[in-house]
């Protein structure tokens, strides 16, 4: 089985996560793009952050803070629901 990926960036205010199976998530906050990602089977380490035009990067603390809350999520805290 081929493991998912994301690359994150921001992009008008919200955090935008394109995934390697073409799927595309837009939150306001970290928490809700995290409990996404890891429902779509997209492990926290295997999250990129490379930039793209008309984006922008995430700070290192926000790359932190969303690795963080992914990993909350796959140990089981608050059982994600589907993302779409």
């Amino acid at each position: 089985m081929i493991s998912m990926s994301a690359n994150v960036a921001l992009a008008e205010g919200q955090f935008v996560a394109e995934l390697s199976d073409g799927h595309e998530f837009r939150y306001g906050d970290e928490h809700n793009l995290a409990q996404a990602l890891v429902t779509a089977g997209v492990p926290s380490g295997a999250l990129s952050f490379r930039w793209r035009a008309g984006m922008c990067m995430l700070t290192a603390g926000k790359q932190v803070a969303l690795c963080a809350e992914m990993r909350r999520f796959e140990q089981g805290a608050d059982k994600p629901t589907r993302a779409w």
